[in-house]
């Protein structure tokens, strides 16, 4: 019954609204765990939904799946959580660096997309899967990062190399 579930819907949004209201500290709480089960998943849950486990359908020993899901997992995982950290950090200097006047309107598309994208993630329920296509946007973006930090240390070394020649 659609309505009967939009009304049972309503009622729980508003008893979590109530809820964050009366209690700023749980709702930060709530916001920060959300948030990082969701974008913090170097792995974004790639090996949990994409095996189909139950007691008759165990991945045999010795095999690429059993491998990955136990042998391998943690080196996966280690070599994830790397390539996640600077993926952010690259973004992150693409949002303090990256942005200036001079540049196309066309180039903020990946960065509108991606904001949208954590906003949506925050408002509606989201798994950690759901937030790779917003982290393969985030490559180009980290590029950008980069690049607009190795320009800013060549400015600063080239201020530098001025400043001692002139003395």
């Amino acid at each position: 019954d659609v309505e009967q579930a939009d009304a049972i819907a309503r009622e729980r949004i508003a008893q979590d609204m109530e809820g964050f209201l009366s209690d700023p500290s749980y709702a930060a709480l709530f916001f920060r765990e959300k948030i990082l089960s969701q974008w913090n998943n170097p792995l974004f849950q790639s090996l949990f939904f994409t095996a189909n486990y139950s007691e008759k359908n165990m991945p045999g020993e010795g095999t690429f799946v059993y491998k990955i899901s136990n042998d391998y997992f943690f080196g996966i995982l280690s070599y994830s959580d790397i390539l996640h950290l600077i993926i952010f950090v690259g973004t992150l200097f693409y949002f303090v660096l990256g942005i200036n006047k001079e540049n196309d309107i066309m180039q903020y598309l990946f960065a509108v997309a991606l904001i949208g994208g954590f906003l949506f993630s925050i408002m509606w329920e989201a798994k950690g899967r759901y937030m790779f296509p917003y982290y393969i946007t985030m490559l180009p973006l980290a590029v950008i990062g980069y690049t607009a930090l190795i320009a800013r240390i060549e400015i600063v070394c080239h201020r530098i190399d001025k400043r001692k020649g002139k003395r």
